[in-house]
């Protein structure tokens, strides 16, 4: 067994979590803002809560009223 290729693979597994993270991190801040969040209520929130369980919510959140809308969709858009 060769080491030199599990230590390359670990390094990558790793470099792809911690791009993960922050792409997620960064599309949680995108959400909120969309919601109408500032910057610093989501600041306060993520220091509360921290950056996974925060990005965790907002998906959870986000899959519900995709599963609301799915099963009563709107029959008339009054968006103008």
């Amino acid at each position: 067994m060769d080491d030199t290729t599990n230590d390359v693979d670990d390094e990558e597994h790793r470099t792809s979590m911690v791009q993960a993270c922050i792409k997620g991190r960064e599309e949680t801040h995108e959400r909120l803002r969309e919601l109408g969040f500032s910057d610093d209520d989501i600041d306060t929130m993520e220091r509360h809560h921290g950056h996974v369980e925060l990005a965790r919510g907002v998906a959870d959140g986000l899959r519900w009223a995709r599963q609301q809308e799915q099963q009563s969709p709107t029959l008339i858009d009054d968006r103008s």
